[in-house]
């Protein structure tokens, strides 16, 4: 799925795992999906139509307070856009990790979780 914006590929990985091994799952030249616009979160849930799916955000530390999971991605900055929309994100405890929920916003999850990787090949 191509976002319009962007021109970004979105792509799932047919295996539902945990956030960490989600991190190495992507193929080469692609990586875990920061999908930092409206349009780049609509093009990565239409990627992923019928399963949630991991994307690079994380907050490690401090419920709540998420950075972006990749050396050379940009700081993540909530107050210029993110996906969740209330109660999320709702995780107590850290790590939390995000994902794309089917048909809906982003949320938190702990990371032991299994979903589909969600890659991104820019």
């Amino acid at each position: 799925m191509l976002s319009p914006v962007s021109g970004h590929c979105y792509f799932t990985q047919p295996t539902a795992v945990d956030y960490t091994t989600a991190l190495a799952s992507c193929p080469a030249g692609t990586h875990l999906a920061i999908p930092d616009g409206p349009a780049e979160t609509m093009a990565a849930q239409a990627a992923s139509p019928a399963q949630d799916a991991w994307f690079a955000l994380r907050a490690s530390a401090t419920p709540g307070v998420f950075a972006w999971d990749l050396p050379a991605a940009d700081a993540f900055d909530p107050s210029r856009y993110h996906g969740f929309l209330a109660p999320e994100p709702n995780e107590a405890a850290a790590p939390a990790c995000a994902r794309i929920k089917v048909g809906a916003a982003w949320a938190d999850q702990p990371c032991g979780n299994l979903y589909v990787p969600l890659c991104e090949r820019e």
